[in-house]
């Protein structure tokens, strides 16, 4: 008697037999057309999705730069602005310059007086702390939804 483990694996082999003596199906011509397309589309979204990483060096340089500049250029001009408007503005208005001038000052004592190793210890803590909320939520993320089976 044959047992059914060999018979099913004699089944297996002449299935596998027959496949392979198969010819080749070519695809029809629209659909490798709409398949390479759909391919190609696919790899223009991963390159337009790239991070700030994978740019160029000179890019990543020049955005930096020109991203300074702009920051430069809007702190010397608010306060250029300021000081050209002084009180030829309405009351409302000139307090707001006036908190802002006391920002500014604050904020430039603050920068003479505080010692830099303070203000790198406060980079770092904070970065420190911005590092362990995103190691916390990417712990919770894992937890909560990849855990979970998949529903189709």
């Amino acid at each position: 008697m044959i047992s059914p483990d060999s018979s099913q694996t004699d089944l297996e082999s002449l299935i596998d037999k027959v496949l392979c003596d198969q010819p080749p199906i070519r695809a029809p011509e629209e659909l490798s057309v709409r398949v390479f397309a759909a391919i190609e589309r696919r790899e223009m979204r991963l390159r337009q999705r790239k991070d700030f990483r994978s740019w160029p060096l000179a890019a990543r340089i020049a955005f930096c730069i020109v991203s300074f500049g702009v920051i430069a250029f809007v702190i010397a001009g608010s306060s250029w602005l300021f000081g050209v408007l002084g009180s030829s503005v309405p009351l409302s208005v000139s307090r707001e310059l006036a908190l802002w001038q006391a920002a500014v000052t604050i904020g430039t004592s603050l920068v003479h007086s505080v010692p830099a190793y303070w203000f790198y210890a406060a980079v770092g803590a904070v970065a420190a702390v911005y590092v362990a909320f995103f190691g916390i939520g990417a712990a919770a993320y894992r937890t909560l939804y990849e855990q979970q089976p998949r529903q189709s």
